[in-house]
């Protein structure tokens, strides 16, 4: 069990060192699916920018999570924001390597 906590959600990719503006995804449908997510004509990515501490924050703890775990090609997270606290929800990533 864990607390729900209501708010923004939002993704925040980093690619080859640079963490990438956030988006949140809009939908309209009841449960957020892949259906929603990739086939639904009705679903809107947007840009997200929150005050300039806030976004400076983000990009600090997201290089510092990816840092800790030693991610240095790419990594989405996954945020929501309460209040002015963004709380990571879960980080997906996929290893590259190139010879």
């Amino acid at each position: 069990m864990e607390e729900f906590i209501s708010g923004l959600e939002f993704t925040v990719c980093f690619l080859s060192g640079e963490v990438l503006p956030f988006l949140s995804i809009n939908h309209s449908h009841k449960f957020f699916n892949y259906d929603a997510k990739f086939k639904s004509g009705d679903t809107l990515f947007d840009l997200v920018n929150f005050d300039g501490r806030t976004n400076k924050l983000i990009v600090s703890q997201t290089k510092k999570i990816l840092d800790f775990l030693n991610i240095n090609d790419y990594c989405r997270l996954d945020f929501i924001m309460k209040g002015n606290v963004p709380y990571l929800l879960e980080l997906n990533t996929l290893r590259l390597k190139f010879s």
